[in-house]
């Protein structure tokens, strides 16, 4: 895993609680948090949209005229919670409706002309787009002449253009007096739902049967959870193991949620990669029959098959990591570029975005991987970044090359032609060199705590500044000085129980998605943590949950680290290059050129052990060398790799390092890097 600076914002006060110390880390009145109660959604039905009106006449005048309507939706969990919401809705008021999700990877987001004419077939006089129809200028003209009207209800940005729909309802208007424009699809959706209703008992019966679904596609789709958003989480969330929607509670038990206590957290990680499983995989339509049934049987049955979809995909994922990883080692100058660009047949776009993610948190640099298609023309691509560098702009930058695309600043999407695949990586990574490059991860944390406010009741009362997510983010806490005693694989060895001692205070945690042979630490180790904390359930009994999300050494000098990381992917990146002639380089060729007893030292301590399995930096710090800087250590682990002493490769998500014994006669002058180094290795820079 890419090594990251941690921002330490506070540290725990004395006598101070956990609550006190995060709400003061975050500027929170603490007087003004409050419960939310039903009413307080009167207020979300007073914002005003644009074109709501006319949104709310052209449907009630669908339903008393018995026209068909179609809901036209989208495959991610956001587009399929808000067809499945006015689905619903129009069904139980007796419309004819009908609805249509495109195939993620036959389609593409949004409408098209054979979707259209498929819905003329079906003589639809009305389409209604969900989280979608904002940017559909011909569609929808196209759908005008086919003598179907639409509405539009998006969330999404629009370009310069409109369409001509009936009504566009969309907060991100230009000309739209709404106050609040960070509403999802569903949630927007539920809201021209509760608008349509005539009656205050119908109006009640909505916000049970409908307020589940638009607060879960908020969590899905990643919008600030403060104003109305806050709202709709708050109130679903302290009710949702009663939800009338039956193949919602189906899913919830499947993912061991029917319980008090749900978080944003536990519906981000457990249900929503369920929903979204079949339209990376399969098709969205079985999410969507899922949230549109009345039959038990149906739903056991479908909730299964989401979680067998989601096992299928970690396991795709998995195997385009592998892949990923192959490709990055045999073209090992990508990985000084700052940002990384994979591309292979074979790859499933469904998960490539997943698979860019966990590349980012390997390598600490923005990834794109592109799956070509077996016609090899085409390719899908998918990308992730990291904070301070919007990839959006990126894109836009290299939008000459590509056919199309979207996205925001921490991840896009986009199409290309194969010709076109390397200029893209290299148009993109100029650009960002002559930004700076890209900063170094790092992990801003709430506060520095001590073991002994680790109890039951301070972990409850972070609950009161709940839901956690985009604009509220999770707390993360630290912790310095712990000893690791204990390793427990768990979960067929997918992950580890980690037991820390400090002071005589026990700490458990979980580190999840390591095995034990690709765990950096061992027993006896003093660490610093960087964790997330949460309520569990066991048995009836309540406990704490501890989250591992970063570990460092004691003592470890992280920012020195990153430096020198940074100095050595100048050099390795001057000699793909041929920059050689750099004045820097000059520079880095006198103070970094390793000499003789320093390769001694570090092959005498690799030789100790015939393989290791662990992040650079910690076989670094296990050294011991301090007068070896850790620019010098790459350096060298190259020069043994390329003289074939030693073998560098990837297992799982981290680094292994297998010594080469029987390589004997080995003359470091015969390296190529060395004799680079060498030649510009100059006294007077």
């Amino acid at each position: 895993m890419s090594i990251k600076s941690w921002e330490i914002k506070t540290k725990i006060r004395k006598n101070e609680s956990l609550l006190e110390a995060l709400a003061r880390s975050r500027e929170l009145a603490l007087e003004n948090i409050k419960e939310y109660k039903i009413d307080d959604l009167d207020d979300l039905e007073k914002i005003k949209f644009k074109d709501m009106n006319k949104a709310l006449e052209r449907i009630n005048q669908s339903l008393f005229n018995n026209e068909k309507i179609c809901i036209y939706g989208d495959y991610d969990a956001d587009g399929v919670f808000a067809t499945a919401i006015i689905y619903n809705f129009l069904k139980e008021r007796g419309a004819d409706v009908i609805y249509y999700i495109p195939d993620r990877s036959k389609e593409g987001y949004g409408m098209n002309i054979n979707a259209l004419k498929y819905i003329k077939d079906e003589n639809v006089k009305l389409i209604i787009t969900v989280d979608n129809g904002i940017c559909a200028v011909k569609e929808i003209e196209f759908a005008s002449k086919l003598d179907m009207d639409t509405v539009v209800l998006d969330h999404h940005v629009p370009e310069e253009r409109l369409p001509k729909a009936i009504a566009l309802v969309d907060a991100n208007q230009k000309d739209c007096p709404s106050s609040f424009k960070k509403f999802c699809g569903a949630a927007l959706v539920f809201l021209v739902v509760l608008r349509l209703v005539k009656t205050q008992k119908e109006k009640t019966n909505a916000i049970k049967k409908f307020l589940d679904m638009a607060a879960m596609a908020t969590i899905s789709d990643s919008v600030p959870l403060d104003g109305g958003n806050k709202i709709l989480v708050k109130l679903s969330l302290s009710n949702i193991r009663n939800t009338k929607n039956i193949g919602l509670k189906s899913l919830l038990r499947d993912c061991r949620l029917l319980k008090d206590d749900v978080t944003s957290t536990d519906i981000a990680f457990f249900v929503v990669p369920k929903l979204n499983a079949c339209g990376r995989l399969s098709s969205s339509i079985d999410a969507l029959k899922l949230l549109i049934t009345n039959d038990e049987h149906e739903a056991k049955l479908l909730s299964k098959r989401m979680t067998e979809l989601n096992i299928k995909r970690r396991e795709i994922e998995n195997e385009i990591l592998k892949v990923a990883f192959s490709f990055i080692n045999k073209n090992e100058a990508c990985l000084f570029e700052p940002i990384i660009v994979v591309a292979a047949q074979g790859f499933d776009p469904g998960v490539i975005g997943i698979v860019a993610s966990r590349l980012v948190q390997f390598y600490g640099k923005p990834c794109l991987v592109i799956a070509i298609n077996e016609n090899g023309k085409i390719a899908k691509a998918s990308g992730r970044s990291v904070e301070n560098f919007c990839l959006i702009d990126a894109i836009l930058y290299c939008s000459k090359f590509l056919e199309k695309f979207g996205g925001h600043p921490m991840a896009v999407g986009f199409d290309i032609k194969v010709e076109n695949i390397k200029l893209l990586a290299k148009h993109i990574n100029n650009y960002a060199r002559n930004r700076g490059g890209i900063a170094m991860q790092k992990i801003t944390v709430d506060c520095e705590i001590n073991a002994f406010v680790l109890n039951l009741k301070n972990v409850k009362e972070l609950s009161f500044i709940e839901p956690f997510g985009v604009g509220n983010p999770l707390p993360n806490f630290s912790i310095r000085d712990v000893t690791l005693i204990k390793i427990l694989p768990v979960g067929e060895d997918k992950h580890l129980r980690l037991e820390f001692e400090k002071e005589n205070f026990k700490i458990t945690a979980m580190r999840f998605h390591v095995c034990k042979k690709e765990f950096d630490y061992k027993v006896g180790d003093v660490l610093d943590l960087v964790f997330t904390l949460s309520v569990s359930e066991f048995k009836g009994r309540k406990g704490i949950s501890v989250f591992i999300k970063d570990i460092h050494f004691s003592n470890f000098d992280v920012e020195d680290l990153i430096k020198q990381k940074q100095i050595y992917n100048n050099i390795k990146m001057s000699m793909i290059k041929a920059e050689t002639d750099t004045k820097n380089f000059k520079l880095y060729a006198f103070n970094f050129f390793p000499q003789r007893e320093e390769f001694v030292k570090v092959f005498l301590f690799l030789r100790k052990q015939r393989e290791y399995l662990a992040s650079k930096e910690t076989i670094y710090f296990r050294l011991g060398e301090k007068r070896l800087s850790f620019t010098k250590f790459l350096l060298i682990l190259d020069i043994m790799a390329e003289l074939k002493l030693l073998k560098i490769d990837t297992v799982g998500e981290v680094f292994s390092i297998k010594v080469n014994k029987n390589k004997a006669n080995v003359k470091f002058d015969d390296s190529k890097i060395l004799k680079n180094l060498e030649s510009k290795k100059i006294s007077h820079v």
